[in-house]
């Protein structure tokens, strides 16, 4: 398993009146990281694309580029068999950007796999969760029970996301959304085997 970070996560707190950008991106980029070593990724197997937070939906043409063709370049090396996106639409504009980059990487790359969406944003926006329910797409279920203790273990790494970075009083996600990951079911969407080509 490869783990592709795009963003550097430094906007999660915004004008945080003892944390700036630069040192929020070092929070998030640990906890990211003690997250996947709870998971069994090995730490060559982790990818910081560094992409500023929140920039996606008005990245320039130029950056756009630069980052599909980086994309693209750990595609190529990794050459997965599946790859796993959040599902588009999610209800943010950065997966749902993150999701065309990645098309348009695989678009460069001569290279098969099978792409699986999930749920993320969209599990706090329903309709738009039925929408890709309702649009016919491959849905299956992962009953991951077994690994509850070990979802936790990885969730609970993630410190400034659930729970309050002081002096806030209010963790940056609602405590309701991630009960939802802490569940024993995972939902995954298929689309159609992406055969692309650089011809």
């Amino acid at each position: 398993v490869h783990v592709i970070f795009i963003t550097d996560s430094s906007a999660s707190h915004p004008s945080h009146p003892l944390h700036n950008s630069s040192a929020i991106t070092l929070l998030r980029r640990n906890e990211a990281t003690n997250a996947l070593y709870a998971l069994g990724v090995e730490r060559e197997a982790i990818h910081f694309l560094d992409e500023p937070d929140g920039t996606l939906r008005t990245i320039s043409p130029a950056r756009a580029e630069s980052l599909i063709a980086r994309i693209a370049s750990r595609l190529e090396r990794i050459e997965p068999t599946e790859i796993f996106l959040p599902c588009k639409p999610d209800g943010s504009s950065e997966h749902d950007a993150v999701f065309d980059f990645v098309i348009s990487a695989l678009g460069r790359i001569n290279h098969q796999a099978v792409l699986w969406q999930y749920p993320v944003w969209c599990w706090w926006n329903p309709p738009l969760l039925l929408r890709l329910w309702w649009s016919g797409s491959d849905c299956r279920s992962l009953h991951a029970e077994d690994f509850i203790p070990v979802k936790n273990t990885a969730i609970n790494c993630y410190r400034s996301q659930i729970l309050p970075l002081a002096p806030d009083t209010r963790p940056a996600l609602p405590a309701e959304l991630v009960s939802v990951f802490r569940s024993g079911d995972e939902y995954f969407f298929r689309g159609d085997t992406l055969k692309q080509s650089n011809e």
